[in-house]
């Protein structure tokens, strides 16, 4: 597997794990917008694509207290 294909997988398993992290709380796109400042359409985007910016990033890792690194790999249940 190439570098592209890693990183295309590793951004899908992103977009997956935010989607699993609101849906396990049952929060809709605008409750985290409201609980994390980030705007809804960005919020969406990061879901849908992952086409998100460091600081989004960062933002949604410490709001759900993962190590950023973590969100591009499988998410285990502790």
């Amino acid at each position: 597997m190439d570098i592209e294909e890693t990183n295309r997988r590793q951004i899908q398993q992103m977009c997956e794990n935010l989607r699993l992290l609101s849906e396990a709380r049952g929060w809709t796109f605008g409750e985290l917008e409201r609980r994390t400042g980030i705007p809804k359409k960005i919020l969406v985007r990061a879901e849908q694509r992952g086409n998100i910016g460091a600081d989004v990033l960062l933002t949604l890792s410490e709001f759900y207290q993962i190590k950023p690194h973590l969100l591009f790999f499988p998410l285990t249940q502790e």
